[in-house]
């Protein structure tokens, strides 16, 4: 797998979940700048409803268990035609589900999160899928539109009240308090 400026995301056969959705809707589109922020959610929401189990959101694209990555998300645009104007958006999605952390790179397992442990009998890859394809499909375009994701998402946020490090674009890194997710 790949995620944010090109790291590594370890993904074994046959034991997570690694899935990617072409969204073409033009009500997502519009809001392209909060589709991560929202997959959040959804994800989150998603294996919650399955497994009990309610991952946390780590700035802006993992979801955190207990102190370790769970999931990551990934979401690039996709340019059409001549213009280059944003003809879709690739949401790329790995969940570490029936993942043996020992499977993983040691500097990888020291800090990821799997399901394995915590999985309802009969659940299967295809189940925790489909809920976030759905999930993706049918309520992303109303959470975008309304921007009504954004209280969920900051109750799921792990950064808020903690010490975050910041690196602006173009600037020198510096330590902030994260008091606030703003619209």
């Amino acid at each position: 797998g790949r995620g944010r400026m090109g790291r590594a995301f370890s993904s074994p056969a046959g034991t997570g979940i690694y899935m990617s959705l072409l969204l073409t809707d033009q009500r997502v589109l519009t809001h392209s700048g909060l589709i991560t922020a929202a997959a959040s959610v959804l994800v989150g929401s998603s294996i919650q409803k399955l497994t009990g189990v309610r991952p946390r959101i780590k700035w802006i694209n993992d979801l955190y268990l207990e102190g370790g990555k769970l999931c990551g998300i990934l979401t690039e645009g996709v340019a059409g035609g001549e213009s280059g104007t944003l003809s879709g958006v690739i949401v790329g999605i790995g969940i570490n589900f029936r993942t043996d952390l020992s499977q993983l790179p040691q500097e990888v397992a020291e800090t990821a999160a799997t399901l394995a442990d915590r999985l309802p009998m009969g659940l299967t890859r295809s189940d925790l899928i489909c809920s976030i394809a759905r999930g993706m499909v049918q309520k992303l375009p109303v959470f975008l539109e309304s921007r009504s994701f954004l209280p969920e998402y900051r109750r799921q946020s792990c950064v808020l009240g903690r010490r975050v490090r910041v690196l602006p674009a173009g600037g020198d890194p510096y330590e902030a308090l994260a008091v606030a997710i703003d619209e």
